[in-house]
């Protein structure tokens, strides 16, 4: 099947990366990338379905601040099985052919620090249906700019990545672990961190910069103040 990025389609049963429900059932899916982890699997935001479809209108049409965006997703944000997804047909109205509307996608991409393109990609599921197929695949969903993030937006993806981090951690110290595991896990954890470092040096890189500004101001005001 074909999907675009950032477009809404029906989907059964959304769950998170250590495959706990969020959504049971049937639910609105914007649909963000193929999973990186698994075959067959899209990554996207899950919207529940009642009020589902004025959800959709207004991410299509209004243009939606920070808390509108947070109460439409909450944080329901996990992958989902491709053979499990159609088209989202509402009345006999196609609302798969309308995609978010960009300045909702900006505001979505601000609010939970997520790193996928913010144009709208086509791909085919079929492309992404086996382990080989995911290695080979050119990487042309992510997008990782740090230096245009907050400093808010950072330290909230550091506290992510840390969670993820210790948890990644305790399951390399189960003693059951099969040694391929073992390999696995571990490269994993050395991509993960090697992101918080990048993340940990641009938060610092900011943080200097307004403390210097700070200074810089206090300075302005002392003058002032000498001044009178």
């Amino acid at each position: 099947m074909k999907f675009k990025t950032w477009s809404f389609y029906l989907a059964n049963d959304l769950l998170d990366v250590e495959g706990n429900s969020l959504i049971k059932g049937e639910f609105i899916l914007v649909c963000l990338r193929p999973d990186v982890l698994k075959p067959n699997r899209i990554l996207g935001f899950g919207i529940e379905k009642e009020l589902g479809t004025t959800k959709v209108v207004d991410l299509q049409n209004r243009i939606l601040t920070n808390q509108n965006v947070t109460d439409i997703f909450t944080n329901k944000i996990g992958v989902v099985e491709a053979s499990s997804i159609k088209e989202l047909i509402v009345k006999d109205e196609n609302l798969s052919l309308i995609s978010i509307r960009e300045e909702n996608i900006k505001t979505i991409i601000e609010t939970y620090s997520v790193f996928v393109k913010g144009n709208v990609i086509e791909f085919d599921s079929n492309d992404f249906d086996s382990i080989d197929k995911l290695e080979a695949a050119n990487e042309i969903f992510t997008e990782l700019n740090l230096k245009s993030m907050s400093i808010n937006q950072l330290l909230n993806t550091i506290n992510s990545g840390m969670n993820d981090y210790y948890g990644k951690l305790n399951e390399l110290r189960n003693p059951e672990i099969s040694e391929t595991d073992k390999i696995q896990k571990t490269l994993g954890l050395s991509t993960l961190q090697g992101n918080l470092i990048l993340f940990f040096e641009e938060t610092l890189r900011k943080m200097d910069g307004l403390i210097g500004k700070q200074h810089e101001e206090i300075a302005e005001l002392k003058k002032q103040i000498m001044k009178k």
